[in-house]
């Protein structure tokens, strides 16, 4: 019980006096379950992903970057979560699936953040090794087989396409201060056409 205290401060500061913590502990126990089989599928297909990138012996990781879609989403539905838990928190009610909802989707979450930090997308000393986040296996480029290298700015985050010739166009997406330390590890091993996408900047390898 003492671990859960913090957060249960956290619930009493935040909603007041509404709770049942019966009720709570209840659904507490509940969203338990759930991230009992959320984590345990979530680890079952990582190791499996894991085991495929191993296979590919595709050299050391020089440097990784999260897809920065999938983190927005992750933390727009943790926010949305919190404003869900302070809604139906602050009215009393004897339902424990409303307890047990709020907890599940945080759960939901924790698991969505978790997935986006472990299928990030590397540079390794071979290429790079893209990995998406809704379906297994894995798109590896070699340095030697790009052919451009393109970075398309999206607002919130810049398109990277890498087109080789293997796997044709292969895209994922960065934060923008992803882009500088990504080019210049691409520039140092790779003889692609770097090039940006919607301005007039132009450059090529320096291994050319």
């Amino acid at each position: 019980m003492q671990i859960c205290r913090p957060f249960v401060t956290f619930i009493h500061l935040f909603v007041g006096r509404t709770v049942d913590w019966t009720l709570f502990f209840h659904g507490a126990y509940v969203a338990f379950a759930f991230a009992v089989l959320l984590f345990g599928a979530l680890a079952y297909r990582q190791v499996l992903d894991n085991l495929d990138m191993r296979r590919l012996k595709f050299g050391e990781e020089r440097a990784s970057y999260v897809s920065a879609p999938g983190i927005l989403l992750a933390v727009g539905v943790a926010l949305c979560t919190v404003l869900l838990m302070g809604v139906m928190y602050s009215k009393p009610h004897e339902s424990i699936f409303l307890y047990a909802l709020p907890l599940i989707l945080l759960v939901q979450t924790t698991q969505m953040f978790l997935r986006v930090v472990f299928q990030r997308t590397r540079l390794t000393t071979q290429g790079v090794l893209v990995r998406p986040l809704l379906r297994s296996g894995q798109s590896a480029v070699h340095y030697d087989a790009m052919i451009t290298v393109s970075f398309r700015s999206e607002r919130l985050w810049t398109a990277v396409t890498v087109i080789d010739a293997v796997y044709g166009p292969v895209t994922f997406r960065i934060f923008a201060f992803s882009v500088g330390p990504l080019e210049k590890i691409v520039r140092a091993n790779s003889r692609a056409e770097i090039f940006y996408v919607g301005t007039t900047k132009r450059t090529t390898s320096s291994s050319q």
